[in-house]
């Protein structure tokens, strides 16, 4: 594409000397012709001149584009990151707040997810087979929610999923879905074909446990359940 554009630039800039050279042949020919050749060069500037633009408009779209995923998703997950799932949070609770003070009518659900003893996982098999694992929990916690539903890496191995305008039902079974999973399917752990299994512990938390307009609130209530779930074993959901 460049090289285009270095072709459209000379061919315009040699038409152009060409018309304005003393010695030009242009200069024996009919005027009506020369007027058409000018007419031509014009024509041909603009069009030039406009993929040239067009060009970089599309360029500059690409990379905005980019820059967009950067910051909102995390690079070795495909997950939103923690600073979009933040601010989503926030633009939620103020939207509802705004448009209705009372709680009766919302149904929104925040979901702490830990995988349960990876750091045993980085430690004997390495961070490349702790990376996939990572990835494959994303990939099941995206297939068992719908669309509209965010799915965050939260921090290492936690994540968080904002459910939005679910009901109870439908998110403990999304939840119910995500562990079972997690725990039955076989991850490998390293070339020599060992696999394994990992199970996560949830905490879940929704809007009716929102209180003092903090959306704070929620998610520490959600960690609270998550810390819950660990300590009556792992591989748990604590709901209430």
């Amino acid at each position: 594409m460049k090289i285009i554009e270095v072709l459209l630039i000379t061919i315009t800039l040699s038409i152009s000397y060409i018309i304005t050279a003393d010695y030009s042949i242009l200069y024996r020919l009919s005027r009506v012709t020369v007027v058409n050749i000018g007419l031509a060069n014009i024509i041909l500037s603009i069009l030039g001149m406009s993929f040239i633009i067009y060009r970089y408009y599309k360029a500059t779209e690409k990379l905005n584009e980019e820059l967009r995923k950067i910051s909102e998703i995390d690079g070795l997950t495909g997950a939103y990151n923690r600073m979009f799932f933040d601010q989503s949070l926030k633009d939620l609770v103020e939207d509802i707040l705004e448009e209705n003070k009372s709680s009766s009518k919302i149904n929104f659900e925040i979901a702490i997810i830990d995988i349960d003893d990876f750091k045993r996982i980085n430690d004997i098999y390495g961070h490349i087979v702790g990376d996939s694992v990572l990835k494959k929990v994303v990939e099941i916690m995206k297939e068992s929610t719908s669309s509209k539903d965010l799915v965050c890496r939260y921090g290492g191995e936690e994540f968080a999923i904002l459910f939005f305008k679910s009901s109870r039902r439908r998110v403990l079974k999304a939840i119910r879905d995500i562990r079972v999973g997690i725990e039955d399917y076989e991850f490998d752990f390293n070339d020599k074909s060992i696999k394994g299994h990992v199970t996560v512990s949830i905490g879940l938390a929704g809007f009716e446990d929102f209180y003092n307009n903090d959306p704070l609130t929620i998610l520490n209530l959600a960690d609270q359940r998550l810390y819950q779930a660990k300590n009556k074993g792992k591989n748990k959901v604590v709901s209430s």
